[in-house]
């Protein structure tokens, strides 16, 4: 299989490495769909508004990659655990890491190991947490403060995720800002996201770009600054509970005494 993964890892616009991976996914007659977009979208701005220490072009790059083989159907669970080697050795023909193949798999945890990457942690939550607020053929879509309760104590109540914290407040600050219509951020991006064909891959960017216009439109906000130097706008958020704020506070001077 043709080498790609500096292809893919060399482009740092992100349209024109969703329209890479597209392609090249159009190409072999692998799967890539809105959900991919969405998904990916979604651990972009947990890892910069978070401040997560993980290379953001590897994990964009990452999130795009990994479900490559997926199928389109409910037997997909049961491909997973019948193949998850066979994705391994996908990935690593395309010419990633040692490192990139491992957190690209094991994310599922079908795959255990002692030392498991954080990358990992990332691109479970994602996955689980973008599947459950959208539409499927057997459900339809949760509503996000339900995804993230089921995520949190149903999916990973047993398992150690070292994120899980900082998503439930990363989830919780954002739908506490409100865009058009009085929706949070997460609920308007599901909204727009489920209305759209699951094919529509320009139509899922499109939505993307808007979602980030009107959350800077609302809140000048700065991806690198919102969490780092506005702990009082977090706590005028009238609906942001004591123990969000705590959390962020924790996270906060635990990044300090880090630093």
């Amino acid at each position: 299989m043709e080498k790609l993964n500096e292809y893919f890892l060399s482009e740092y616009d992100f349209t024109k490495k969703i329209e890479k991976v597209f392609y090249f996914a159009k190409r072999k007659n692998l799967f890539f769909d809105k959900s991919t977009i969405m998904k990916t979208e979604l651990m972009r701005m947990f890892i910069n508004m978070m401040n997560i220490n993980v290379d953001e072009n590897e994990m964009i790059t990452a999130s795009l990659i990994y479900s490559l083989n997926k199928l389109d159907s409910p037997q997909e669970i049961s491909r997973v655990r019948e193949e998850i080697y066979k994705d391994k050795e996908f990935i690593k023909q395309l010419g990633f890491s040692e490192k990139f193949t491992k957190y690209c798999t094991e994310y599922s945890r079908l795959i255990e190991n002692e030392n498991r990457e954080k990358e990992s942690d990332i691109l479970e939550l994602v996955d689980q947490f973008g599947g459950l607020i959208l539409h499927r053929e057997n459900r339809l879509a949760y509503k996000v403060e339900e995804a993230i309760d089921i995520l949190a104590n149903k999916n990973l109540s047993n398992k150690e995720n070292v994120f899980l914290e900082e998503f439930i407040f990363f989830v919780d600050v954002l739908e506490n800002i409100k865009l058009s219509g009085g929706l949070g951020v997460l609920t308007k991006l599901q909204k727009e996201i489920n209305k759209i064909s699951k094919f529509d891959v320009s139509g899922a960017i499109r939505i993307i770009y808007d979602i980030r216009d009107s959350l800077e439109n609302t809140i000048y906000y700065k991806e690198t600054e919102l969490f780092e130097d506005n702990i009082n706008y977090m706590k005028m958020l009238k609906k942001a509970n004591k123990k969000t704020i705590e959390l962020f506070e924790y996270n906060k001077n635990s990044r300090k005494v880090e630093n």
